[in-house]
């Protein structure tokens, strides 16, 4: 006996559950990962974790959602960071520095050059705190269009979790209406 059912005009099942991810470099500077997950609701339902850099495109982000689904509760989130070798920058406070240098000949004069040695005092000079310091490159900002591709990948990869595991429900709806058979 053959199905009951004509599944000739059937479109494939997607399930409502699904993970997606995306990541990567922008601008060489900041790494961003996404994560989305969706889980079962009669309406669409976003919830975006996301530092304030990404967070002010959260319009932007609910467009590309409303694009790709119809329903569904979707947890995005969002993580940046930065390549801290490239975000800061180390700087001689060259007042400090000379201030201390010359301390350092008032002392050589003192002293006598033989009993003194200049090279040794610079790396001591060097090591107080305050004559080298290490400061932050300025914040990088980003438009929307630095990050758009990240969440569309993110969603597509999304898109494809649930479409796998709506096949892999009509898989198993299938052995059971065959079993009743």
């Amino acid at each position: 006996m053959g199905s009951v059912i004509d599944n000739s005009n059937l479109r494939p099942v997607q399930s409502m559950t699904g993970f997606g991810f995306a990541g990567g470099q922008i601008n060489e500077i900041i790494d961003l990962t996404i994560e989305v997950k969706s889980v079962n609701s009669k309406y669409l339902e976003v919830s975006l974790r996301a530092p304030d850099l990404v967070k002010q495109f959260e319009n932007e982000i609910l467009i590309l959602i409303k694009e790709k689904f119809k329903r569904g509760k979707f947890d995005i989130t969002v993580n940046v960071s930065s390549n801290s070798s490239l975000n800061k920058q180390v700087v001689l406070n060259e007042l400090l520095f000379n201030q201390l240098y010359g301390i350092a000949e008032k002392v050589e004069s003192i002293v006598g050059s033989k009993n003194f040695k200049k090279t040794n005092f610079i790396s001591e000079i060097l090591g107080f705190s305050g004559v080298i310091e290490i400061e932050k490159a300025p914040q990088v900002e980003i438009g929307f269009v630095d990050i758009k591709d990240f969440f569309i990948v993110a969603f597509d990869n999304l898109y494809t979790s649930r479409a796998e595991e709506g096949w892999r429900l009509c898989v198993v709806l299938d052995s059971y209406i065959k079993q009743l058979e």
